[in-house]
């Protein structure tokens, strides 16, 4: 009987772990295109202060930067430095700026990219701490994401168009037939 009062008393104190991760999972997207990526934390207790370097292929470009969810709700702006040609972005947020101590689950910040050149690309964590509201390090799991960028599909003529095409082809020849007939 203790050790079971012992396993739910150990069961009952575990805590999920804090995980910051860019969201959606990522797959195929084609050139031209724009892709939203959501910073995410999940899990999160007594989060002030966070400072993440984001890199990114530089086959994309960060189109904008939106504060997003939990920060976003308290009034307290994501400062950020972009760097388009380098495919790096660095945030920075101190939450006691605007006095706020963040639990639970939500959105950080939402980045808006825009496909540039056919390939591969990823997306992930280069350094990154998030800290609690005294100032310690708070302990997390980091997750990236990835994806292929395809060619832009070549412009097909719609049935009607090829149709009207074939028509006018038609309508040539038959007066040019007419026209030779009417010559002899």
């Amino acid at each position: 009987m203790k050790r079971i009062l012992l396993l739910l008393t150990l069961c009952a104190t575990a805590q999920a772990a804090t995980i910051f991760s860019l969201n959606p999972k990522i797959g195929s997207r084609k050139v031209g295109q724009t892709l939203q990526v959501s910073l995410y934390a999940a899990n999160v207790s007594d989060l002030v202060a966070y400072q993440f370097d984001l890199t990114f292929s530089t086959n994309m470009a960060v189109q904008s930067i939106d504060s997003d969810g939990l920060f976003a709700s308290d009034g307290v702006g994501v400062f950020y430095f972009l760097d388009n040609a380098a495919g790096l972005i660095s945030f920075l947020n101190d939450a006691l700026i605007g006095s706020a101590v963040l639990n639970g689950s939500d959105s950080l910040v939402k980045i808006t990219f825009l496909l540039l050149n056919p390939g591969p690309f990823t997306i992930g964590f280069d350094t990154a701490a998030a800290y609690d509201s005294g100032y310690g390090l708070i302990t997390a799991d980091y997750y990236g994401a990835d994806g292929i960028i395809e060619d832009a599909p070549a412009s097909v003529p719609e049935p009607r168009t090829a149709l009207l095409f074939c028509l006018s082809l038609t309508t040539l020849a038959l007066a040019r037939r007419a026209r030779a007939g009417a010559c002899r």
